[in-house]
Parts: C-alpha cells; structure tokens; sequence
C-alpha cells in the first residue's frame, strides 16, 4: 500500500461505522485520505464513526488536524481504537487523549484451556485463576455500547458502594472480547431460586429489597451516565429512513422518557435474579454493560421484560437462564411477589397503575437492542414494541406512581 494513496476499509455494525486506518498518514496521503472519509460518513448518515488504527505506523500534524476536523462534526468524544503505544505517545503529547476517546490495543487471551462456569445469552464465564474470572462476549455484541460501558461503569458502582465484583481490564479473545472480573465464588440467585422453590417468594423478596438499597446509592455524575438522557440521545439513532422509528413515533417515544424524573442514584439498567449472585445471604449485582443512574423505574422495566415478555415466548423462554427452569406459575409469582416487596404495598390500584407505566417504558427502551444488540430482536418484534409504547402515550402519559 503506498503511502500517498489509502483505500480505506469500513465496517457497518448497527449504528456504529468503524473506519479502518494504515500506513502513514503524512502532508501527502491526507488529502485523498480526508475526502474518504468524510465520503463514508456522509454515505452513512446518522450513524457514529468511531476508527480503528491498529495498521498506522505514524502520524503527523496532518493527521491530528483531520482527527480535529472529524471531531467538529459528531455528538460525542471521536473514538480511536486499537493504538499502538508509537502512536498513543504522539497523541498523548499532544494532549489529544484528553479530546478523544483513545483506547490502546488490547492484550490477547486464550480461554481454550479454562474451565466454563457461565453460560447466557450475551456471554460466557470461564475460570482465569484463584482470582479472577473471564467474561467473554458473543461476537454480536456492541464493543462501545456494552463491552466498554460495562468495564467502566462497573468500576464506578463498585467505588460508589453497590456490591458488584471487582472490574479489571478488558482483553481480546480471538475475534471477540473478554472483561476480567474478580472470582466471587458465589451462586447464581436463580440457581439458588430453582434448587429451593419452596422458598422462591422468600427469595425474591430478598432480592426486591436489596435492589431498593442500591436504589439509594448516589452515582458520581461525571463518571457515569444519565440512564434517561442516554435514552433521549438514544432515540435520535433509531428515527429515519429505513430505521424503527418515524420522526411522529419518535416524538412519541421522547415524552415518555422526558416525565421520568431525574434521580442521582444507581440504576442497574438490565436488572433481574439473572444478574445477581449469591453468597452467604448477600446478593452481588453482576452484568453492568447498562448500568448509570436515574429513577428505578428503568430497572423495574428490566423485570417487566423478562417476566412478562421473553418469558411468553417459548423458543426465546429456553434461551434464557434466568426463567427457562420455572413454570408459568412460578414466573408469575416471581414478578408479582417482588413488584409488591418494592413497592411495599397490596393495593391492587397502584400496583395496576405502577405496572402499565413500567410496561411502557419496558416496550420503548426494548427498541435499543437494534443498537446495542443488532439483530438481537427482529424488525417484527421491534414493531410490537413501539405499538405498546405508542399506545402507552396515546392514552395519555402521567407521572411515575413511584
């Protein structure tokens, strides 16, 4: 490949068009290197470019002042992934890692002699050592929206006080990619919750109430992320030709997340008893890819979806750990015994009331696995969702009961 003329690669995954950069960016190769690019942006509209310079070797002024120019027309801090330390040193020194979201090139693991100890729908488990477990993701799953967010968010949870494993470093494992935990040696809650059914209620409620202690736990705002307002931005994603939402539907979809009122405190963001381990009567909340914080209701819309949805659907039913060994009885019982704990209350009105608002927001945040997850949902099941949703607001949206 010379030097002068670059014929760039790209990648389309959901939102996300990842530009592929070799060689030597220099005074010769930026120009022609320049109109390619913003040729594949502009050909992609309404989607978030993000570049991976794993092939460059140098990078001069030239180089620096395109990345300025490309960072002058997106929302959010440009990403540069896979850099060498070569390159990152030039970045460094000239401050641009405090601009951009720099990340260096990950480490290498293999995992083919480790012992598996998890197994779901986004991720395997194995075993590191003594200490430390291994988290690796299926190859669908969105590096920026989920891998990434998870490593860092779960660090802040962890400082903030939530009882959450420790979180080390994200690595590779062949195409895919792994975070490091800390090795809690505890169980699954469901596993818990399926060997002692006769005391699946005592359980749930256990769990109910400790969720509505984290619940309380304040988040640093400049580490985390506003649960709502990454929902509004969201929605700009997903409105457009070809795309879930039309610009009335997603009109729609916004003021159902503008009533929820803004709160400082942890929300889990895909909570449920899948997602929590337990160890000598206390519970650890894991899988914090979409955690942040904001009201509960997002959490309490996490449980509305497992329990209510998925679990409707039989071939998706036995898909998924955390519901696939109960009955329809059972499942019933596990939402309506903890919508009752967290809400401490019988009244049959309010638990109603509660539980069209929480399916309302249940059905609009499920239209975000077409970023996060793509492909995850299909288009037919994201059509029923935003219907739910729709109609939700059609009936006239009030404020949240709780």
């Amino acid at each position: 490949m010379s030097d002068k003329t670059q014929n760039i690669k790209t990648k389309l995954e959901g939102m996300i068009l990842t530009i592929y950069l070799e060689g030597i960016i220099d005074k010769n190769s930026s120009p022609d290197l320049e109109k390619q690019i913003f040729t594949a942006i502009n050909s992609n509209p309404k989607t978030l470019p993000k570049f991976d310079v794993e092939g460059l070797k140098d990078i001069s002024n030239e180089g620096i002042h395109l990345f300025k120019k490309i960072q002058s027309i997106i929302p959010i801090k440009l990403i540069i992934q896979n850099v060498s330390n070569e390159i990152y040193d030039i970045l460094y020194n000239t401050g641009l890692t405090e601009i951009y979201n720099v990340k260096k090139v990950l480490r290498t693991i293999n995992i083919e002699e480790l012992e598996k100890i998890g197994d779901g729908v986004m991720s395997k488990v194995y075993k590191l050592d003594e200490g430390k477990v291994i988290k690796v993701f299926e190859s669908n799953i969105n590096f920026d929206f989920m891998i990434e967010r998870e490593n860092e968010f779960a660090k802040v949870a962890f400082i903030s006080g939530v009882p959450t494993p420790i979180s080390y470093d994200i690595v590779k494992v062949g195409n895919n990619f792994g975070n490091i935990y800390e090795y809690l040696d505890a169980k699954d809650l469901v596993v818990i919750m399926e060997n002692d059914k006769d005391h699946l209620v005592d359980y749930i409620k256990l769990f109910a109430n400790e969720l509505k202690k984290v619940h309380k736990i304040k988040i640093n705002q400049e580490k985390s992320e506003s649960i709502k307002n990454k929902s509004l931005e969201s929605l700009l994603l997903l409105e457009g030709e070809g795309k879930i939402l039309n610009k009335e539907e997603m009109e729609k979809i916004k003021k159902i997340f503008e009533i929820i009122p803004d709160t400082n405190t942890f929300i889990h963001g895909d909570c449920h008893p899948g997602n929590v381990m337990y160890k000598n009567g206390k519970l650890f909340f894991i899988d914090l890819g979409t955690s942040g914080y904001g009201h509960p209701i997002f959490d309490m819309a996490s449980m509305f979806m497992l329990y209510n949805i998925v679990a409707a659907d039989p071939e998706r039913r036995k898909k998924r750990q955390a519901i696939k060994g109960f009955n329809d009885e059972e499942i019933k019982i596990i939402y309506e015994e903890f919508l009752k704990e967290y809400l401490a209350t019988d009244d049959k009105n309010l638990i109603e009331k509660a539980n069209r608002q929480i399916q309302g927001v249940a059905c609009s945040r499920a239209l975000f696995a077409e970023i996060a997850m793509p492909g995850i949902i299909p288009r037919a099941g994201l059509e029923i969702f935003k219907g739910i949703a729709i109609q939700y607001h059609d009936k006239g949206i009030k404020p949240i009961c709780f």
